[in-house]
């Protein structure tokens, strides 16, 4: 249960902000990672490495798929989270289904704001493979091509690492539009809900005929 506290606790203020970037995210995720194979005694825990191609298969998601709705979507090599709330894990079991699975390799996140009721979202993708736990102490049994960290997960070498690039900028997720998801810069997106409140929101909740 201490684990499943303290993963909730990088989580959720982590997730729930606008404020942070990619790299951020993606180091709170890897705590939280290395927080369960310590725990589990997982000896193959991958790292996590930042992907941005992965950002456009979330677009494509809430695009094509009511962008304001929460959803799992599961293609084997692939797993997205539309619309991902940290506060709905209530038990470790969730926590662990979420961020826990070993062969999960690389992952993307997008920041989003649904035009219908206004609200933020934020949404993840995961590419991974079916690799099993490995009981062990973390870190101790790599796959090829990685090698233990300090916090007991099994990292890319130098040479096949990504740079991680903070393209986490909001997406707006029109309703009714042609033109579905447009990108905004970080700077503006307090500005951006204030408008869409005042103007937006507002006028088309306008009762009919005023």
């Amino acid at each position: 249960m201490r684990t499943s506290l303290l993963v909730l606790a990088l989580l959720v203020p982590t997730v729930n902000s606008y404020r942070y970037t990619s790299d951020e995210v993606l180091k709170v995720l890897n705590s939280a990672r290395s927080e369960i194979a310590e725990k589990a005694q997982i000896a193959n825990m991958n790292e996590l490495e930042y992907n941005p191609d992965l950002e456009e298969k979330i677009h494509m998601e809430l695009i094509f798929n009511s962008g304001c709705s929460t959803r799992v979507i599961d293609r084997g090599s692939l797993k997205i989270y539309k619309n991902f709330k940290p506060e709905d894990m209530k038990d470790e079991q969730s926590i662990v289904e979420f961020l826990g699975a070993p062969g999960m390799t690389e992952m993307a996140y997008v920041k989003n704001l649904c035009l219908k009721n206004a609200r933020r979202m934020h949404s993840f993708a995961f590419k991974k493979t079916n690799a099993p736990n490995i009981n062990g102490p973390p870190g101790s049994k790599c796959p090829s091509g990685r090698r233990p960290t300090s916090d007991g997960l099994c990292a890319l070498g130098k040479s096949y690492a990504r740079k991680v690039v903070d393209s986490s900028r909001p997406w707006i997720v029109m309703k009714d539009s042609p033109l579905i998801a447009v990108r905004m810069k970080t700077e503006e997106e307090i500005e951006l809900e204030k408008w869409i409140k005042e103007h937006y929101w507002n006028r088309i909740n306008k009762p009919i005929g005023e």
